[in-house]
């Protein structure tokens, strides 16, 4: 154990309403006499070669009444060890889980009813009747000009003439048309809720009236849908080597070959030879496409075929060279084709052979003659269970909203609503408090410092500071998002100018603009990835159609004025006041790093408080206050 109660720290307390963090306390850093025992513990830290060094620990801190969560990190070492406590962010353990990881809403719908017909009963509903919703997203990412994509309509959830587009099969020509992906939409306010329930906490507070943001769904780039090729491919081998010279077994090639030689007691010779062994769980016909390349071979003196077999039988025969087994033979050869196996329950293997021969005096000898090969296969219909004809992208009757959700943690879910709408978080027993920082603002409550007021109190001045509020930069040059940017001089979207005394607030996420795509006038995925918070604002049907709104109330140069204006004036015209005072516990036992400070014929808020216990009970107090009027 390390006992730190013979040391001076110094526990800070910062106001989250002047950053993006959450409840962190810390200590300034304080130096530590490194004896031998603490040389060990710290795994030899002292010797500049040590591999086994260590820095940060995770522990149990007693500060004053209370014991707390911390962590202890040395942060540099000379003479002496110079180091740091954090603590006081216990408070919300589900800050570290990913969005997935949250006990979001899991449903298997009942029988007889699918996907899409769940979804149109969703879709005419709202929060908090509805934790989800259906509306019609247009993608970029799918890429339709592939077989598998070939009948999508652009968009998921699409919904046309009332009804949501199905997945079925061509039956005549034996194409399956995936037209349609269903994503739910996991609304904002499911996830917040759950987020804090995770914790045992309620959410609760002036966000739950935010009618903008009761609307908006959170989309993520992320595949819901289920491919079954996921489900019936098992490949055993793919390509695993080459055997030299040696004899390839006829079992049944139609003509004799002239250049690998007559069948002589059921052989043909071959100077190179593969093959790759791969089973399918499901009956279907699927699309195979073999790749070759050969290298060190002299093309013109080489000769090569392969053979593809489904349960030792040979379905396709393929001479490589230029014509037939004759003239030269390409550096690289790829073929397609389909292939289908028997309609029944038994093991579907597949090989493919290859086999490359020297012809007129070639010569195939040497490490570096040879070829690399493989194949990719895509469903084009399969059975399920052998029996019913299924789709190769599945709708599934069931909703899981953690396969819906952004690659991030809660936490990051948390800080970019702070930096986008500039609300407050603070626990008050089992409630996790949501309000605007700009309706506490005020004198309510304060308590009166003048006792401990001094005659010369450090004062600093913002005039010069400057604020940027933004979205992280896009890519697209087909849509703007515009900043705002405010110093004393006003506000500006463009032309500004940053510099060292600019405070850059920046949002990691993006409301989805509208686009008009087929028709369909909805909200447009232009990126991709899945580390950001998009919002999809959904408000139920319009026109009848399950189509998002406009996202005119969520950019930034509303936002700011409906949340940031006060706030960011606030911050560039006040008057920054530090000074310590020495007292006791009992007189500061309701200070909070909140509360509203009068002194000096003012009003204050709270930025930064800083105690020290120098004597039992007895502390030294440094307070940072900016000036309310």
């Amino acid at each position: 154990m390390l006992d730190l109660s013979n040391f001076k720290i110094s526990d800070t307390e910062e106001n989250n309403w002047f950053s993006d963090m959450f409840f962190t306390k810390y200590s300034f850093p304080f130096e530590i006499d490194l004896i031998d025992d603490l040389d060990i513990a710290f795994g030899f830290i002292s010797l500049y070669n040590s591999s086994s060094k260590e820095t940060y620990f995770e522990l149990k801190y007693v500060h004053g009444d209370k014991i707390e969560d911390a962590v202890f990190e040395i942060e540099q070492f000379q003479t002496k060890l110079s180091c740091v406590l954090r603590f006081g962010f216990e408070q919300l353990p589900s800050f570290d889980k990913k969005l997935s990881e949250l006990s979001l809403q899991k449903l298997r719908l009942p029988d007889g009813t699918d996907v899409y017909q769940h979804a149109q009963t969703v879709i005419t509903q709202k929060w908090p009747v509805v934790n989800y919703n259906f509306p019609q997203v247009h993608l970029d990412k799918i890429d339709a000009s592939g077989e598998m994509w070939s009948y999508f309509e652009g968009q998921i959830n699409c919904r046309k003439e009332g009804v949501f587009l199905i997945n079925d099969m061509d039956a005549h020509n034996s194409i399956f048309r995936n037209r349609n992906i269903m994503q739910p939409l996991p609304y904002l306010f499911h996830v917040l809720e759950r987020g804090m329930a995770d914790a045992n906490l309620i959410l609760a507070g002036e966000i739950l009236n935010n009618e903008d943001l009761k609307k908006v769904t959170l989309y993520a780039d992320v595949e819901y849908y289920k491919k079954y090729i996921d489900e019936c491919l098992d490949i055993e081998n793919q390509f695993f080597g080459e055997e030299i010279i040696g004899a390839y077994p006829f079992d049944g090639i139609p003509d004799p070959d002239f250049v690998f030689g007559y069948p002589l007691n059921g052989y043909f010779n071959y100077d190179r030879y593969s093959i790759t062994k791969f089973t399918v769980k499901n009956a279907g016909t699927y699309k195979l496409a073999v790749f070759i390349t050969f290298s060190g071979v002299d093309r013109r003196a080489s000769s090569a075929f392969y053979i593809v077999k489904y349960r030792g039988r040979i379905l396709k025969y393929m001479p490589l060279n230029d014509i037939g087994n004759w003239g030269n033979l390409p550096e690289i050869c790829r073929d397609s084709f389909n292939i289908s196996t028997e309609n029944d329950i038994n093991i579907h293997e597949f090989t493919i052979e290859i086999c490359l021969k020297a012809i007129g005096g070639g010569n195939l000898s040497g490490p570096w003659v040879g070829f690399t090969a493989g194949f990719e296969i895509t469903p084009v219909y399969l059975y399920e269970d052998n029996v019913n004809v299924v789709s190769t992208i599945i709708n599934t009757n069931k909703i899981d909203l953690t396969r819906a959700v952004a690659d991030i943690t809660f936490g990051d879910l948390i800080r970019c609503i702070k930096n986008w709408y500039n609300y407050d978080l603070t626990i008050q027993g089992n409630l996790a408090v949501m309000n605007k920082v700009e309706s506490q603002m005020n004198y309510n409550e304060a308590i009166s410092f003048q006792s401990f007021e001094i005659k010369n109190p450090i004062q600093k001045f913002k005039k010069g500071n400057s604020f940027l509020l933004k979205f992280q930069d896009i890519e697209s040059k087909d849509y703007t998002f515009l900043p705002v940017f405010q110093d004393r001089q006003g506000v500006i979207s463009t032309g500004y100018k940053t510099d060292e005394k600019t405070n850059t607030i920046e949002i990691n996420g993006l409301p989805l603009p509208l686009v008009t795509k087929n028709e369909i006038h909805t909200a447009h995925a232009f990126e991709s990835g899945n580390e950001k918070i998009y919002f999809v604002i959904y408000d139920g049907l319009i026109n009848n159609n399950n189509t998002s709104k406009p996202n005119n109330n969520y950019l930034l140069p509303v936002v700011y004025t409906n949340y940031w204006k006060k706030w960011i004036n606030f911050r560039i015209k006040s008057t920054e006041t530090i000074w310590s005072f020495k007292t006791f516990g009992e007189n500061i036992s309701n200070l909070k790093v909140k509360s509203k400070i009068f002194c000096y014929n003012k009003y204050h808020i709270i930025k930064t408080i800083n105690k020290t216990e120098i004597k039992p009970d007895l502390f030294e107090i440094e307070i940072n206050l900016e000036s309310l009027d």
